[in-house]
């Protein structure tokens, strides 16, 4: 995909007075050179504003807080490949019983045939517990803590953190 070159074109060079031309300073490189490339390399990390509504469970609950220090990030990838990431640890908790987790987007995303790099690794008062998987939907991800559906464990007194991204081609 090529930059437009529209605002360059605008550009009028000097000839050597320093009288003529198109002045050259920090905006005129942010908006004729930065700009355009970061919307053809796939735009800007969005973070997505906290909401404790935004984390729930299949079954029992999953309690995220602001103490929780979450951070989802998410961008668009050369027009066609979302990433997300993730970022969640210290206060939260998740009653027993709880095979999928879920995590809103703030907008929907392109349904593709497959995802990439899907798994998210957690941690259970500073334990590692392992690797879970990602299962990308239209408008959340699915965190599971294996193939096989078994349960989280429950975690009542905080000390659980979860970490992983997603790369979503449409």
């Amino acid at each position: 995909m090529a930059i437009d070159r529209t605002a360059y074109n605008a550009l009028v060079d000097d000839d050597g007075s320093n009288t003529v031309g198109s002045v050259w300073n920090k905006n005129a490189i942010k908006t004729v050179l930065l700009d355009p490339t970061d919307a053809a390399m796939g735009g800007q990390w969005s973070t997505v504003p906290f909401d404790p509504a935004n984390y729930t469970a299949s079954a029992g609950s999953w309690i995220v807080t602001a103490a929780s220090n979450p951070v989802t990030n998410w961008t668009i990838v050369n027009g066609h490949t979302t990433l997300i990431t993730f970022n969640l640890g210290g206060t939260m908790t998740i009653s027993a019983a709880t095979t999928s987790l879920y995590i809103a987007l703030p907008a929907p995303i392109p349904v593709s045939s497959f995802a990439v790099n899907n798994t998210f690794h957690y941690y259970v008062g500073g334990v590692a517990i392992g690797n879970g998987y990602i299962e990308r939907m239209p408008s959340a991800l699915r965190l599971l803590r294996d193939a096989g559906g078994t349960p989280f464990p429950a975690v009542t007194n905080g000390g659980c953190f979860f970490f992983g991204q997603i790369f979503c081609p449409f």
